[in-house]
C-alpha cells in the first residue's frame, strides 16, 4: 500500500505472490477484496499519471493509450482525476501510519477503511471508461462531465467538481480567445467553432488554427472570415444553437477588425475620414477587453457551468460589440451624412412633385 510517488508502487505490489505464500486461508478472501480495490485504484492512478503529463521516468507507456482520444481537454481531465485523488492519498497515508504503529489491527479493519472510498473509485473508473469507450475529446468530454453532476451523493459532487475544473478552464480559455481575439488555437478539433476552408484551398483546419494566432493582419482575407462555422458534434448541451451563433458572430466581428480595412474601402469613401477610426481589435474593445475576460473567467467559479450565466455573459459581450459597430459605422463611414443625402433625395423628389402639380 505504499503511496510513494502517489500510487505508482501499487502495480508492482499487485504482481507479487504475497497472498499465496503468506496469507492464512481464513484471511485470503478479505485480502483479495483489498487487492481488488487497490487494482481499481491502480488503473485510475495509471491513467492520471500517463495522460496528465507525468515524466516517462515515473511511469511506463500505457498499452491502451491508443483507445483514447488526444488533446488538451483529455490532459486536463487526467489532471482533474489526479486532483480528485489527493484526499484519498492523504487518508490512505494516515491509515498506513496507524497500521504500522498498531500491529493489532486486523485485515478487516483495513478493508473497511478502504471500502469507504469504493464509490469514489467506481465513479472515477466510470468517467475514465466513458472517455475511452466513446473516445471523447474536447467539448464532448466536458459534456460528459456536465451530465455527471446529476446524482445525490455529496462526496461524488465534490469529486466531480475537482475533475471538471481543469476541463472547464480549457473550454473557457478557448471561448475567451475566440470572443476577444478571434483566435482558434485548436490543434485537436476540440472546440465547437471550426475553420472550414473552401474546396481547393490548400490550408487545413489545423494550419488555419495555427495561422489565426498570428498578429499580422495580412494573413487574413475577407473571404476567410466567413469560413468559420459551428461544429455541432462538439456543441455541449449548455450552449444552445442560438447562443453558438452569437459566439460565432462575435468572433467573426473581431476578425473583421484584423483586416487591413483600407484595402476594402472604395476610393469614394476614403476622403470621408482623414484616418481610420478603428485600425485593429484594440480600438474595437476600447480598453474593455479585460472586463469581458474577467466576465468569462468568473464562469469557472460555479461548480457546474450555469447555462443562464453563460448566456448572460455572451449577450453582454455581443451587445457591446454591436454598439461599437454602430459607433464605428457612424464615425468612420459618415453614416449620418449618407442618411442625410438619402433623406434630401426623397424630400427633393416630393418638392418637385408638388411644383409640378401646382404648375
Amino acid at each position: 500500500m505504499s503511496l510513494s510517488r502517489k500510487g505508482i508502487g501499487i502495480k508492482s505490489f499487485l504482481t507479487t505472490n504475497v497472498v499465496e505464500e503468506f496469507m492464512h486461508p481464513c484471511e485470503r478472501a478479505i485480502f483479495e477484496k483489498i487487492i481488488d480495490i487497490l487494482s481499481s485504484l491502480s488503473e485510475i492512478v495509471h491513467f492520471a499519471k500517463f495522460f496528465g503529463g507525468v515524466s516517462q521516468l515515473e511511469i511506463s507507456d500505457s498499452s491502451d493509450a491508443h483507445e483514447y482520444s488526444t488533446g488538451y481537454y483529455l490532459r486536463n481531465f487526467a489532471q482533474g482525476i489526479e486532483n480528485a485523488l489527493d484526499d484519498y492519498y492523504k487518508e490512505t497515508a494516515q491509515l498506513e501510519t496507524l497500521t504500522e504503529q498498531n500491529t493489532t489491527h486486523s485485515l478487516n479493519y483495513i478493508y473497511n477503511s478502504l471500502e469507504q472510498h469504493l464509490p469514489i473509485i467506481i465513479f472515477l473508473r466510470k468517467l475514465i471508461n466513458d472517455a475511452r469507450i466513446q473516445k471523447l475529446n474536447g467539448c464532448q468530454l466536458l459534456e460528459n462531465l456536465h451530465v455527471s453532476y446529476d446524482h445525490g451523493d455529496i462526496r461524488l459532487k465534490k469529486i466531480i467538481n475537482k475533475v471538471s475544473r481543469p476541463v472547464k478552464l480549457a473550454f473557457l480559455s478557448h471561448l475567451a480567445h475566440w470572443l476577444l481575439f478571434g483566435i482558434i488555437d485548436d490543434e485537436y478539433s476540440e472546440f465547437f467553432i471550426n475553420y472550414r476552408p473552401n474546396e481547393g484551398v490548400a490550408k487545413t483546419s489545423c494550419d488555419k488554427s495555427y495561422t489565426s494566432t498570428k498578429s499580422s493582419q495580412s494573413i487574413l482575407s475577407e473571404e476567410e472570415i466567413w469560413q468559420y462555422e459551428i461544429r455541432f458534434s462538439q456543441l455541449p448541451s449548455f450552449v444552445s444553437a442560438v447562443l453558438a451563433e452569437k459566439i460565432l458572430f462575435v468572433g467573426q466581428t473581431v476578425l473583421v477588425f484584423k483586416l487591413d480595412r483600407r484595402k476594402i474601402k472604395t476610393d469614394s469613401w476614403i476622403p470621408k475620414s482623414q484616418g481610420p477610426f478603428c485600425d485593429d481589435i484594440d480600438e474595437l474593445w476600447n480598453g474593455k477587453e479585460g472586463i469581458f475576460c474577467n466576465l468569462i473567467e468568473d464562469l469557472n467559479q460555479d461548480d457546474k457551468i450555469d447555462a443562464f450565466e453563460l448566456e448572460r455573459a455572451i449577450n453582454q459581450i455581443k451587445k457591446y460589440v454591436s454598439q461599437r459597430l454602430s459607433e464605428i459605422a457612424v464615425i468612420e463611414d459618415d453614416l449620418e451624412r449618407q442618411l442625410g443625402l438619402i433623406k434630401d433625395f426623397y424630400l427633393l423628389g416630393r418638392d418637385c412633385s408638388k411644383r409640378n402639380g401646382n404648375g
